[in-house]
């Protein structure tokens, strides 16, 4: 009886101190996050106490008996492996991490005469690899928490840790791989040479725009050099009758003559940035001479995120750069005010406005007068939505970010997931998916006993343009419409389905119609392109069907171009009734 009440006081007491702890786990991620170096080591010494506590009360020799009792045992068992499992989290994650935060702070991070302290960044290696391996044990330990004879409440809070867990475990894994890469990519065992690719989404491509600039950057120990800006669309770079790397096997009929390989602009038409930074390095190769040991590319998009940590910049036009004004300015607003000049005078006004803004964001990145934690919040942003990309041309390094954090590739299925690619290409060489918006649709049923599953994706799109001025638009925005036949102001787009190796594309609609497409495939991946358009103020609903092997329950996900404005991605039941019959 006096055991009964021991435990039962225990586990109470344990239960109040683990909850106690996760209330306050949200804050210190958050003060993590923003580099709030000494509210962050408060709160981790408060959830360190209640941790403590907990794998305390639960650990005595009482308590550990009973673990043996009928129906009570269980729940003991799983209640004591859980505040091990936060007691872990504290002690082997939490700790090494906030000694990474305490060494690198906002004033650490800023540049210096144009420079980056790499020290804290080399010194910060060791913490996160210490933290990654005991987040990776942690994690199966929480996992194999038994929770079969358990209550639903114990069930439920071995879920809500296990949860916790996931949502940090692969940001601790890409910083476990990126964090020892960035010395060497900064410079620290000798100079690198990159190109800053500069991706417009108002015409897209697969990875996010046809190319606006390319700049040279140096960088050395830390200390980054802006070299050239060269515009991709004014003659500065040699079309070629080949393309200038092997085609993937099926590439050849998806993307045609002119689309891949072949000119520096189409670098990104195809959804692989190791395809596209190997095409730029090799065509800045041949132009210039000179070899690169990577390419980095953004959009604007992704660009206006990084001025939240700059202030307003003003540039030479008179216009001021902040977050809110640079898109609409670099994706709209030059098309508009340079119109009516003719074609050649107007492609050098734009050339010089993006030029002025690459030179004066990056004098202010480079300046130091920045606020650190917001900086690494937007290039986190940006890298997490596919607006920031890299390729490393040194092989080994290629293949850890390949392996570990694949950004801007192939969508990977795997057991838990199903992945697609969504792939938007303009095709009327327009800036018009500025006015573009659009959602994405995904569900799965079994709608056969052949054991497969039907998954769906359903893309809806809405042309903003007003039909009344689509007419008085400058060539640059509504493209060359007469040339493909269409009106001005027609957003007409090749839109490519990704779907998974294996799988089999069974039935596409546009506006509810059945259309057939040829079969087609980039290397193992079965493709569904077709040529879509959209009149000004009007929409256009297109689905595509294909089937899978396996009828085991899977997560269903979409890897969608990054356009100007940002893609819903919805999840909906499907009905069996509504997919196409062959």
């Amino acid at each position: 009886m006096l055991s009964s009440v021991w435990i039962g006081v225990r586990g109470w007491l344990a239960k109040g101190e683990l909850e106690a702890a996760q209330q306050q786990i949200g804050t210190l991620k958050e003060q993590a996050l923003a580099l709030e170096v000494e509210p962050a080591k408060q709160t981790l010494a408060a959830v360190k106490e209640h941790s403590s506590q907990a794998a305390a009360l639960t650990g005595d020799p009482v308590w550990r008996i009973a673990e043996i009792v009928p129906f009570l045992g269980p729940n003991l068992t799983a209640v004591r492996e859980l505040a091990e499992v936060a007691d872990n989290t504290m002690t082997g994650v939490a700790e090494p991490l906030l000694s990474v935060v305490t060494n690198i702070d906002p004033a650490s991070l800023a540049p210096k005469d144009g420079a980056i302290d790499l020290a804290p960044i080399i010194a910060a290696g060791d913490a996160v690899h210490t933290a990654n391996t005991n987040m990776v044990d942690t994690l199966a330990k929480a996992r194999n928490v038994p929770t079969q004879f358990t209550i639903g409440a114990v069930a439920d809070a071995r879920t809500k840790v296990v949860g916790m867990l996931e949502e940090v475990a692969p940001v601790l894994s890409t910083l476990d791989v990126v964090v020892p890469l960035l010395p060497s990519a900064m410079g620290a065992d000798g100079p690198r040479h990159y190109v800053l690719m500069f991706q417009n989404p108002a015409e897209p491509r697969a990875l996010g725009g046809a190319t606006l600039s390319l700049t040279s950057i140096e960088v050395d120990n830390g200390k980054i050099t802006l070299g050239q800006t060269v515009a991709a669309s004014t003659g500065s770079f040699s079309k070629y009758a080949e393309s200038v790397i092997p085609i993937p096997d099926g590439a050849e009929d998806v993307y045609p003559y002119g689309e891949f390989g072949t000119f520096i602009a189409e670098a990104s038409a195809r959804p692989s940035f190791t395809t596209a930074g190997q095409i730029v390095s090799t065509m800045w190769e041949l132009q210039f001479g000179e070899h690169l040991d990577g390419v980095l590319s953004l959009d604007p998009v992704a660009l206006s995120y990084m001025l939240r940590a700059t202030g307003p910049i003003p540039i030479a036009t008179g216009d001021t750069l902040d977050e809110t004004s640079l898109v609409p300015l670099l994706l709209n607003g030059v098309y508009l005010r340079y119109g009516s000049l003719p074609v050649v005078q107007a492609n050098l006004a734009h050339d010089a406005v993006y030029a002025q803004v690459v030179q004066a964001v990056f004098s202010r990145l480079t300046g130091g007068a920045l606020d650190a934690s917001t900086l690494i919040g937007a290039l986190s942003q940006g890298w997490n939505e596919h607006r920031i990309l890299f390729w490393s041309s040194h092989e080994d390094e290629q293949a850890l970010l390949d392996s570990n954090v694949p950004n801007g590739e192939l969508p990977i299925t795997d057991d838990t997931t199903v992945r697609a690619g969504v792939y938007f290409q303009d095709s009327v060489g327009s800036k018009l998916s500025y006015y573009l918006r659009q959602s994405v649709e995904l569900s799965q049923a079994q709608c056969s006993d052949d054991g497969t599953t039907t998954y769906r994706v359903a893309i809806n799109l809405s042309n903003l343009i007003d039909p009344a001025v689509a007419a008085d638009l400058p060539f640059h925005i509504t493209g060359e419409w007469n040339k493909v036949g269409t009106a001005p102001g027609v957003n007409r787009m090749t839109i490519r389905l990704y779907a998974p190796p294996g799988s089999t594309i069974t039935g596409t609609t546009v506006n509810g119609v059945a259309v057939t497409l040829p079969d087609m495939h980039d290397t193992d991946y079965p493709v569904g392109k077709a040529v879509i358009e959209v009149p000004p103020g009007g929409s256009l609903s297109m689905e595509y069907f294909f089937t899978l092997e396996g009828t085991e329950a899977r997560a269903f996900e979409a890897q969608v171009t990054p356009l100007v404005t940002p893609t819903a991605v919805t999840t909906t039941p499907l009905d069996c009734a509504a997919v196409p019959q062959n």
